[in-house]
């Protein structure tokens, strides 16, 4: 049954769409859905209060012969993550192998010639630990949702994302915060403030989401 649902921190328009049985992008696209497409980027960067309608299920019919055997495969499920991993000169890890525990259920693979990597998520998975085995290095990525990066939050879990310690100063610009974003900024050649100001705001959302 169609209805519409306010956003609790650490919802995600896929598993809404799981628990609905629908594809995410029959959420996201739905005309229902237009203002929210409009001061939100993309489905991931949502933020509680936000109301996102969940249509009705479309049944769909198919003509399959009798006497055979037959797949049907439900799109979007398990979803897919994928990320580039760079070394802190800014140069691909490529064809460095890693683990990753997606909610503590373990997955194996080596990234490919530019750095990247794909894994295939639970739709309502929250965390990835990404190790990669070469150094050891280790990766804690929160991948439920993603809140705009003009949002002390969606800065804080962007530089998380990307390897800086903010331990947890969720929500607090503490001084753990001011020294990943002063590292961040020297990194990009930025002026070392400290603070999340419009340039560094839109400099982590091109490294991290455009990466």
């Amino acid at each position: 049954m169609a209805r519409t649902h306010v956003i609790r921190k650490g919802d995600s328009i896929a598993a809404l769409a799981e628990e609905a049985g629908l594809h995410a992008s029959t959420i996201w696209n739905h005309s229902e859905n237009a203002a929210l497409r409009e001061v939100r980027p993309a489905p991931l960067h949502l933020m509680e209060g936000d109301r996102v309608h969940i249509p009705d299920r479309t049944p769909k019919h198919v003509t399959a012969a009798t006497d055979a055997r037959h797949v049907f495969r439900r799109l979007g499920i398990p979803a897919t993550y994928r990320a580039r991993i760079l070394r802190h000169d800014g140069e691909p890890r490529k064809d460095e192998p890693f683990r990753a525990l997606v909610d503590g259920v373990e997955q194996r693979g080596t990234t490919d010639g530019d750095g990247a990597l794909r894994l295939f998520v639970p739709p309502r998975a929250r965390t990835i630990v990404l190790v990669m085995e070469r150094d050891g290095l280790e990766l804690r990525l929160s991948v439920a949702s993603l809140p705009p990066v003009n949002t002390l939050e969606g800065v804080q879990l962007r530089l998380r994302n990307l390897g800086y310690h903010i331990a947890d100063e969720e929500g607090t610009l503490g001084p753990l915060t001011r020294r990943a974003l002063v590292a961040f900024q020297v990194r990009e050649g930025l002026p070392a403030t400290g603070e999340d100001d419009p340039a560094t705001s839109a400099a982590l959302a091109r490294v991290h989401d455009g990466r």
